[in-house]
């Protein structure tokens, strides 16, 4: 055994869509949230007698040599634009496109081009050369091992998961490292030639800060940039830092970014169900954008109906008091929407029960709404309405979860559905064929897993 060697692990979230799909392009209001499923990192750094790094991803290994990845950590080239400006927390100054023809030059010696492991390994490089290029650390030898809860390619973002814990392990590593070499305090871990960035350093971490978390969310977004293209930030967002993020907040200012982070949002169960029919985000987004410009007025109203619906999903879901302890359970918001409309005195609290079923069925009702105007603009299948006629049966309510055409589906459980309910319309789901999963909708963020039984 290595005496001495960092060891870590980090995970962080999956990621669905509430309310808002597609309408959200056309800058609607909508909401996504973190699932207590993870994507886990195992970070294991190597100092003797060793000069690879070992980079297994779901069982999947791959081998490089030590040397060959420094020499490009090291490589005297403009990669940057304005170096003097360039730092760990501005990876937007990087020549993305410049830098990614780089490490696929490098990946390509081993690996072709267009399999499964290609695209993460090139986001893993990206990252690894990317931070350590413009960081006073000395990088050793390491093996990273992945694995995960989610489903690949099924909307519920596993690549961005996978990019915030590549991200998020690099950095943890990185301040580890610069504790080594500094010791405990506020330190510029910028390599000589970059601007200087300050960090606080310790012997120990329990997490992550909210700066931590910023720096992060900026590097997995460019990995998402390499799976996807030109991707939202939506879901890097949301699996950096949990909880849920609104999307085109309502009132918001020009310059304002439009993801806003959540962290008072209610724990709400759901049934996961995965329609098994594959489909690309961007065709379904196209397909709908094609519909718009065919028939602008019809397609445009339906649209607008969508964000009236998202509107009032959220208002509801977000009625809490300012006041409110973090992540209140889905009956705790419930009850407490309704004690901050009609007060705390006894008749308010007789009232408030009377309405509580009234309020859940508010909820479903807005989800029936917002699943029959995705199906009126084409995005719907076949699989997912099964589904949802399914649930219907039982007196329960389901929507599609992003893009649509396939993908998954959700149902909401009201605090008032019996265990035996849900445990028919499991039975009855799995019967038809599809893959369910018991959830909870409202997970923490990436984190430092301490956790002995992931790996």
């Amino acid at each position: 055994m290595d005496h001495g060697c960092l060891s870590f692990s980090i995970s962080a979230p999956g990621k669905i869509i509430l309310i808002g799909e597609h309408s959200v392009v056309y800058n609607k209001q909508g909401l996504a949230s973190a699932i207590d499923k993870r994507t886990y990192l195992h970070f294991k750094e190597h100092r003797l007698a060793h000069d690879q790094i070992t980079y297994n991803l779901l069982n999947k290994i791959t081998e490089w040599d030590f040397r060959s990845v420094y020499n490009l950590i090291t490589l005297d080239k403009p990669l940057a634009v304005g170096v003097k400006e360039f730092s760990i927390f501005t990876p937007e100054l990087f020549r993305h496109d410049e830098f990614v023809d780089l490490i696929q030059e490098f990946v390509n010696q081993k690996v072709e081009e267009g399999t499964d492991a290609y695209k993460s390994l090139v986001g893993l490089f990206y990252i690894v050369l990317g931070m350590l290029w413009c960081t006073d650390v000395n990088m050793t030898p390491f093996d990273i091992e992945m694995m995960t809860d989610l489903t690949i390619g099924a909307g519920t973002g596993s690549s961005a998961s996978f990019a915030a814990c590549i991200a998020g392990a690099v950095y943890h590593y990185i301040r580890l490292k610069a504790f080594e070499k500094h010791g405990a305090g506020e330190f510029n871990i910028s390599y000589e030639m970059f601007k200087p960035y300050k960090m606080t350093l310790s012997a120990h971490y329990c997490g992550f800060s909210e700066e931590d978390k910023e720096v992060i969310n900026k590097w997995a977004y460019c990995v998402e940039k390499i799976m996807h293209g030109s991707p939202s930030g939506l879901d890097n967002t949301v699996c950096v830092y949990g909880n849920a993020v609104l999307i085109n907040p309502l009132g918001r200012k020009e310059g304002e970014s439009n993801l806003r982070p959540l962290s008072n949002f209610p724990t709400v169960r759901i049934l996961l169900i995965n329609s098994g029919i594959p489909r690309k985000t961007r065709d379904v987004v196209r397909k709908v954008a094609d519909l718009k410009r065919s028939c602008p007025d019809a397609v445009g109203a339906v649209i607008n109906a969508m964000g009236v619906v998202a509107n009032e999903f959220i208002k509801n879901l977000m009625g809490i008091q300012d006041g409110a302890e973090p992540s209140p359970t889905q009956e705790e918001v419930f009850r407490q929407i309704e004690v901050t409309r009609l007060g705390t005195s006894w008749l308010g609290v007789l009232v408030c029960e009377s309405v509580f079923t009234s309020l859940s069925y508010l909820f479903q009702t807005l989800i029936d709404l917002q699943q029959g105007l995705l199906n009126t603009i084409g995005v719907s299948h076949p699989r997912l309405e099964e589904i949802c006629f399914i649930t219907a049966r039982r007196g329960l309510h389901s929507k599609l979860t992003g893009a649509g055409g396939g993908g998954y589906a959700f149902t909401l459980l009201p605090p008032d559905a019996s265990e035996e309910r849900v445990i028919q319309t499991t039975e009855d789901l799995r019967s038809a064929g599809f893959k369910v999963e018991d959830i909870v909708v409202n997970g923490e963020g990436i984190a430092i897993d301490f956790r002995k039984d992931v790996f």
